[in-house]
């Protein structure tokens, strides 16, 4: 996230010709597209987490 910022922020001006009516670095917009982000990251993580937590350890060590 810190690498995302950093680069928003090192094109300003590409990214204010893209926003209309939205401040460069309006503390609303980050934390909403970082909540976004954040929550994307969770659902797309928690299938395979389950699944994985659903297997025995013993199992799958053998199957190697």
């Amino acid at each position: 996230m810190i690498a995302g910022l950093a680069g928003s922020l090192a094109m300003r001006s590409f990214v204010r010709s893209l926003l209309f009516g939205i401040r460069l670095l309006d503390p609303l917009v980050i934390t909403t597209a970082a909540a976004v982000f954040l929550a994307a990251a969770f659902f797309a993580g928690s299938l395979p987490a389950s699944r994985a937590a659903s297997i025995d350890p013993m199992v799958a060590l053998r199957h190697e």
